[in-house]
């Protein structure tokens, strides 16, 4: 990694703990908050390459999503036929808990994009945008996690 690499990804980092910053006064010391920012955008900067991941397998096809709602994992041999080698965890329901607890109390909101070459998760304020547009402005609008 470069020196303009490092200094942009250390950048969008600062901007994501800025974004996580709560409305109402701080409690306790800024060095406390300051932290606990920090722990919370590490989390969603491992929630946004899961994702990444997870839409790269769906684009594959190594995990297929089936009739119920459910993944399952599938592998392809030698003769192209895919075959079934056993469940998935559907890592959209797990990341939105856990995200949706990173971002309690702050009053921001989150989207997914679910195709693999781009940022898996942006951040973005319902103030601005409304939930229903955001599929639309994104890229704009929202603050990417990558």
């Amino acid at each position: 990694m470069t020196k303009r690499e490092r200094a942009n990804a250390n950048y969008r980092f600062d901007l994501i703990r800025m974004f996580l910053m709560k409305p109402a006064p701080l409690k306790g010391s800024y060095i406390d908050d300051y932290t606990e920012r920090q722990a919370k955008a590490n989390e969603l900067l491992k929630i946004s390459r899961s994702l990444s991941r997870f839409a790269e397998h769906l684009c594959n096809g190594t995990i297929q999503e089936e009739e119920d709602g459910t993944y399952s994992r599938y592998y392809e041999a030698g003769d192209g036929v895919p075959h079934k080698v056993g469940k998935a965890s559907d890592r959209y329901k797990t990341a939105e808990k856990r995200i949706k607890a990173i971002l309690e109390g702050t009053g921001k909101a989150f989207y997914f994009q679910t195709d693999p070459r781009g940022c898996a998760l942006y951040l973005y304020d319902p103030k601005e945008v409304s939930p229903e547009k955001i599929d639309q402005v994104y890229v704009t609008r929202g603050l990417a996690v990558y």
